[in-house]
């Protein structure tokens, strides 16, 4: 998990600009209420329900989208995370009926999740986001160029004049299907690889429990290690202290010690091979072939396996594994 660099101001402002036009509310009619009823039935072979109390429910729903939703409209597009939950937790306690209180496994009643539906069709990422060049413009904005996630899969964004050619996944934080009020929150959406979105697909990660790479990341940390003879890679776990416990839970998420040891045995095996080769007598035929002047400086000799500056890991695929590793072998003076 590495940090995402933080957005300036006029990009979130140009965000919100084009977002909030786009985002309708109008009054709940019984018919849409009915129409989320049979979605929500379709699948019950029996005890299917309805509600009973409907102008009842339309009347608090439309005091809902219109007194609060329109009003914190703005807040809930560019807010960071901590906003946009304390408004959440707002409104699971003023309008309890139309909005399960945030937790772990979301328990809905049938009017919560008719609610629910209602607000998917007004916070609708598929069509405000997904659709045209929206999407390439906020991948622009976040300028992510390998997944924060995992850190294996590079994400850039690139257009060739207004011809969309290559972008990544944007994950959802909070899924859109559990909380579709963070559907179009910048701060809800991690530019992500295709195979990190798809593992996680529509869990939600939770602010007080998983890390947020918004705000965090263990750039700092050694998380990879290797076991011989067979360059097993491995997650460091022994460490539980509260921001590698976060990263910890995401990482069984989306299986990333798994993925790593299944993909990338290769790199670790060639640093190490590499790093053997690096005596004295090697770097003075290395400097007599290339005309250069290499030492057995450390810094110098990581720089030549691959290691990459803490600043950089963002930008470069699978350089929080090398540096690791390289880290390792220094350490333990392996050769």
């Amino acid at each position: 998990m590495i940090k995402i660099n933080p957005m300036n101001t006029y990009n979130i402002e140009q965000y919100t600009q084009k977002i909030k036009p786009k985002v309708v509310i109008n009054k709940i009619t019984k018919k849409q209420v009915h129409d989320k009823e049979k979605i929500i039935n379709k699948r019950r072979t029996k005890n299917k329900e309805k509600i009973t109390e409907i102008d009842e429910f339309i009347k608090e729903a439309n005091t809902f989208l219109n007194t609060r939703i329109k009003n914190d409209l703005e807040q809930l597009i560019s807010g960071d995370m901590k906003t946009i939950l304390n408004i959440y937790d707002q409104y699971a306690e003023t309008f309890e009926k139309l909005i399960p209180k945030r937790g772990v496994k979301l328990e809905f009643s049938f009017e919560q999740k008719i609610m629910n539906y209602l607000l998917r069709d007004i916070f609708n990422y598929g069509e405000i986001i997904s659709k045209g060049n929206m999407a390439y413009e906020i991948m622009s904005i976040l300028n992510v160029n390998v997944c924060p996630y995992c850190n294996r899969e590079y994400t850039n964004t690139i257009m060739k004049g207004k011809n969309k050619v290559i972008r990544p996944d944007f994950d959802h934080y909070y899924s859109k299907s559990e909380y579709p009020i963070f559907a179009l929150s910048l701060y809800n959406l991690i530019p992500s690889c295709k195979i990190c979105n798809q593992k996680k697909r529509e869990k939600s990660f939770h602010y007080d429990i998983n890390m947020y790479p918004f705000e965090e990341g263990v750039e700092d940390k050694k998380v990879f290690t290797y076991e011989l003879p067979d360059y097993k890679i491995k997650i460091q776990k022994e460490d539980m202290e509260d921001k590698y416990g976060r990263f910890l839970k995401n990482a069984r998420i989306l299986n990333i010690e798994e993925i790593y040891d299944g993909a990338h045995r290769n790199v670790v095996k060639n640093i190490i091979q590499k790093h053997k080769s690096m005596n004295e007598k090697i770097i003075d035929v290395y400097n007599q072939r290339l005309g250069t002047t290499i030492s057995q400086d450390e810094n110098v000799l990581k720089f030549i396996l691959g290691y990459t500056s803490k600043e950089e890991i963002k930008n470069v695929s699978l350089s929080k594994l090398k540096n690791d590793i390289i880290d390792t072998l220094f350490d333990e003076n392996i050769s």
